[in-house]
């Protein structure tokens, strides 16, 4: 895991905010949507020493919580209750590592990930974060993904990443942690890979949220702070978005 990336995909439920969110960030009035900044290689190298002193402190904090309308929603009892409408996601770290985001429209991911689990290609039991970096799906900074496609589902990323450009997502740096937000207004839905004669066809559908059928979302976020390839208790956050 050598570049610096925040990839959008717990163990245990989670009931508020681990350090103050305001303090470090404060609340948007509305949540979005707003244009992705383009990052350029210059630009995240002109962050480079902030980035370096926030690697080196010792503690590890992060925090995941959505803002929608004028309200930062905090998960209460690892839950986050919803209108149907757009929303955005934040997720605020103190250090710069990754962090991956698996969705799905039932609780299979939330079965299949629990801490011991391997995350690279020594794995045994195949779940969602297996080899992390074969499963990166980002369509669109819009766009949630939830993938039917395979047995483990797709992540997608909230990336520091030049690569990804408009892809990327709004961030927000500072000499505490890094801020990541990413407009959600449309959930598109892989159903379907098929074996063509001139390649692999996918089958998805894309829907506003507004349209979006299942009253529930099941997010898992791992974000992989430890050097080793397992997965720890601390890495896991687990969340259901109901809609109501």
């Amino acid at each position: 895991m050598k570049r610096l990336l925040l990839f959008a995909t717990v163990v245990a439920s989670v009931t508020g905010c681990p350090f103050p969110l305001q303090s470090i960030f404060p609340p948007r009035a509305t949540s979005g949507p707003t244009p992705t900044p383009h990052l350029t290689a210059t630009a995240l190298a002109k962050q480079a020493p902030l980035l370096a002193t926030l690697a080196a402190q010792s503690d590890f904090k992060w925090n995941v919580s959505i803002v929608q309308g004028n309200n930062v929603i905090v998960a209460k009892n690892g839950e986050f209750q919803l209108q149907r409408k757009p929303f955005t996601f934040r997720i605020e770290v103190s250090k710069p590592v990754e962090v991956n985001l698996n969705a799905l429209d039932t609780d299979d991911n939330f079965l299949k990930v629990h801490s011991g689990l391997a995350t690279d290609d020594r794995c045994v039991q195949v779940h969602p974060f297996c080899s992390l970096r074969g499963m990166q799906m980002v369509i669109a900074p819009n766009e949630l993904v939830i993938n039917k496609e395979e047995p483990y589902g797709g992540n997608q990323a909230f990336a520091l990443d030049p690569d990804l450009g408009e892809l990327g997502s709004q961030f927000t740096i500072t000499s505490n942690s890094i801020v990541f937000e990413r407009y959600i207004s449309q959930i598109t839905i892989f159903t379907q890979r098929l074996k063509t004669d001139t390649g692999t066809k996918h089958i998805f559908t894309k829907v506003p949220i507004e349209e979006f059928t299942s009253d529930k979302l099941y997010l898992v976020f791992l974000a992989k702070h430890r050097s080793i390839n397992i997965i720890n208790e601390d890495e896991l956050k687990k969340f259901v978005v109901t809609f109501r």
